[in-house]
């Protein structure tokens, strides 16, 4: 788990940490190499409270790990979460993200450090094939990930479960074991528990395979995005604000489908800031609107997004009204 080559010197850091044993295992991996690379350890760790005491005892565990080895620790309650909540699973994960946002511009921070393994990327990826996503979603998490401003970095996507596990135990790194992570009601522990464990029955490969599907995935995505976004300037005809686009009708059907594709991704995205909401079968619905030139010639999409074909142009609009 040598760390020193994923790092340079004098870097700035805020560690996600929530007391399990991946980020526990992160923290201390972090702090062999801290005093030789000069950097700086910020913890971040969110308490949900939505284990009683046991929610509370992370938090102690990570704020004491902090105290030892001299450490600055944030720490954020959240106070209106029951388990009960719709949509649970994109909650917490959106309030963590926020959070360490928030730290990394507070603090001016480099990089915002996430604990993932790689178990965590085969079941990512499984989870987004389920729900139907297209290559881009394949890709799974990225080690290193310039979508915000702050570089999200997962260091340990290499590493799997098992090697994490027993480094604990070798280092006797204290750490405690989230209940919640066994409750079905969460999609990925189904997805663990349940359909994994099920797929490997019929191939005992198939972790292996799908972290190997996530890769190829994510570098042909990468190759794709990267031609668009040259494309983008050619399609381009003009963005009179943050909140619409035009793009050149005839210019956007000479282009490969690939491109057609990522081409309004991109603008969409630039328009509106984030793809939330913005699923495949969407995109399918306006290139087929686009491609057929038939019909109903414009789209409402997720976030208030309308996209109108008129006078030989392709128009993105954000309206006000979301």
């Amino acid at each position: 788990m040598n760390l020193e080559k994923k790092f340079k010197s004098k870097e700035k850091l805020v560690v996600a940490v929530s007391g399990g044993p991946d980020s526990m295992c992160l923290l201390h991996n972090l702090l062999k190499i801290q005093k030789k690379l000069s950097l700086t350890l910020i913890v971040a760790h969110v308490n949900y409270q939505l284990r009683g005491e046991d929610s509370n005892l992370d938090q102690e565990l990570v704020e004491n790990f902090c105290k030892q080895c001299n450490l600055t620790c944030f720490v954020k309650k959240v106070n209106d979460l029951t388990l009960k909540d719709s949509n649970l699973e994109e909650k917490l994960r959106k309030m963590r993200y926020d959070f360490f946002e928030e730290i990394r511009k507070k603090q001016n921070v480099d990089k915002i450090v996430l604990a993932h393994n790689e178990d965590d990327q085969a079941e990512t990826v499984l989870m987004r094939i389920l729900r139907g996503a297209g290559l881009r979603g394949l890709g799974g998490m990225k080690a290193k990930s310039k979508k915000q401003k702050a570089k999200l970095m997962r260091p340990f996507l290499d590493v799997s479960r098992e090697e994490v596990l027993d480094y604990c135990k070798k280092n006797k790194v204290l750490y405690r074991i989230d209940q919640s992570n066994y409750d079905k009601k969460f999609f990925r522990n189904q997805v663990r528990h349940e359909v994994l464990p099920f797929l490997e029955k019929y191939n005992p490969e198939v972790g292996s395979n799908l972290l190997r599907l996530g890769e190829t995935a994510g570098r042909d995505y990468d190759f794709i995005q990267e031609t668009a976004q040259e494309k983008m300037s050619d399609v381009r005809c003009q963005m009179s604000d943050r909140q619409e686009m035009i793009l050149d009708y005839k210019k956007w059907l000479k282009l490969e489908p690939a491109m057609q594709y990522e081409v309004l991704r991109q603008a969409i995205n630039e328009i509106r800031g984030n793809l939330t909401g913005i699923k495949m079968v969407h995109l399918d619905e306006v290139v087929t609107m686009l491609n057929k030139n038939i019909g109903n010639k414009h789209k409402i999409l997720p976030g208030g997004l309308k996209i109108e074909l008129r006078d030989g142009r392709i128009k993105l609009q954000v309206s006000s009204n979301k």
